[in-house]
């Protein structure tokens, strides 16, 4: 914690970045030995991995919400790690988690009460019947996962809060670990089939969230006490509040990319596939920045905390810098390797030549992302939760959207929308440094934001 609010901030940084840069590969990894087992329950049909595929969105949603809770508990804990507010963080911590235990068991009452129709809703009316008749048992044995899911969220927010991210990095490991050994265990030797996958989901999240518990136990951040739980609509408002940016940047993202899949679907399916091969691998170019944009709300949280405003505004331009470089670093490698890479995946010239078309348009705008994504957790890290959602609003809704429009209609194809998306990110990425670099100029001269 001193390193946080005194040390050099690249080291710092670093050290609380690579954890959880590792940890999100390894939640890649997950997403591939997933859809490996479901679509090896019956290596000659598609059934099982579509029916899969149409229950994502939900759980999507429910990572979402999760992902915000996460983010909340962060600021909330880290803004605490004082010597007046640190004695009550055992009753705040309580409080959040039985509040959300009992979300959960509104959302899963929710879930079953409306099953059937959110299925028939997600698969539209082309989706054959087999489709869908396996995503309802998916989905039926999926929602079981919500409460384990938010508290361990919840759980890994507290870590996550108090800096010590080396522990995330082992939770994911857990997670994979188990997910990897019981699933394939409840599909095969079990024969449940699909449903053994949705368990092997529930165990991996479970046993992720006793290890968060063992370790909130074990660096004496948390001790049990039944009489502090109790559920609190003004502390659960606060995590919300806190989180929301958080919430709505993942819930607008999806919603440019179902806007996105449906503009390309149209030009053709060969540029759909190259689409959505190139979307995979982007992947890692999105894992180093939110990792850096944790660390950021790791370092600016806790230096809110004590009002050390000079150390954030060093921090945010310091993390920005370091955004930079690193993903410069990594875009470039991507750059010179993809022309090789992409064979392994398909053999399609004109596939081929579509991923590395967008490769070399849409690749170095994630420059802009990530100074964009610095600056968000940076304005919701010091309660600016209306600035930071409103740099969401300005990329997707103000900036992008109207781009790709735009150069469609000069270029029409894939070219308008690749050039829309660039420019878009440079553009919010200029908006997004000078925003946040203002707000955190006036803060520490003591004048007020408007």
């Amino acid at each position: 914690m001193n390193d946080i609010r005194r040390g050099k901030i690249w080291p710092v940084t670093a050290k609380l970045s690579i954890p959880l840069f590792l940890g999100q590969i390894l939640f890649l990894v997950f997403y591939f030995v997933d859809a490996f087992y479901i679509s090896s329950i019956d290596k000659n049909s598609t059934f099982f991995l579509s029916g899969a595929i149409l229950v994502y969105p939900i759980l999507n949603i429910f990572m979402a919400i999760g992902m915000g809770f996460c983010s909340g508990m962060s600021i909330l804990v880290a803004h605490s790690l004082t010597d007046k507010k640190k004695s009550n963080l055992n009753s705040l911590i309580s409080v959040v988690l039985f509040s959300v235990f009992v979300v959960s068991i509104l959302l899963i009452f929710l879930s079953y009460t409306f099953s059937k129709g959110i299925v028939e809703l997600l698969s539209g009316t082309s989706v054959s019947t087999d489709v869908k008749i396996i995503a309802e048992k998916y989905f039926m044995f999926i929602i079981p996962v919500i409460p384990v899911l938010l508290l361990c969220f919840v759980v890994m927010g507290v870590i996550q809060g108090y800096g010590k991210t080396k522990y995330l990095f082992t939770a994911f490991l857990i997670f994979v670990i188990t997910y990897s050994i019981a699933a394939p265990i409840l599909i095969w030797i079990f024969g449940l089939g699909i449903i053994g996958a949705a368990l092997g989901t529930f165990c991996a999240f479970t046993t992720t969230c006793i290890f968060g518990f063992v370790i909130l136990i074990k660096e004496k951040i948390y001790n049990f006490d039944i009489q502090l739980l109790k559920f609190d609509i003004k502390i659960l408002y606060g995590l919300l509040h806190k989180g929301f940016p958080t919430i709505f940047n993942v819930t607008l993202n999806s919603f440019l990319f179902m806007i996105l899949n449906r503009y390309i679907a149209s030009i053709g399916d060969f540029c759909l596939n190259s689409w959505a091969l190139c979307l995979k691998f982007d992947y890692f170019l999105q894992v180093p920045i939110d990792s850096i944009s944790n660390a950021t709300l790791i370092i600016v949280s806790q230096n809110f905390g004590i009002m050390n405003i000079s150390r954030i505004k060093m921090a945010y331009i310091h993390n920005s810098l370091f955004a930079l470089m690193t993903l410069s670093a990594i875009i470039i490698i991507y750059n010179l390797s993809i022309s090789s890479f992409v064979t392994f995946f398909s053999t399609v010239d004109s596939v081929s030549d579509g991923v590395i078309m967008q490769v070399r348009y849409t690749s170095f705008s994630f420059l802009g992302l990530a100074v964009v994504s610095v600056s968000i957790v940076t304005l919701q890290s010091i309660k600016k939760i209306f600035f930071s959602s409103l740099l969401i609003i300005i990329r997707i809704l103000i900036i992008i959207l109207p781009l790709i429009r735009i150069f469609m209609a000069i270029h029409p194809g894939t070219l308008g929308i690749y050039s829309g998306i660039s420019i878009g990110n440079i553009l919010s990425m200029v908006i997004a440094f000078i925003l946040t670099y203002k707000i955190l100029t006036d803060l520490e001269n003591g004048n007020k934001v408007t």
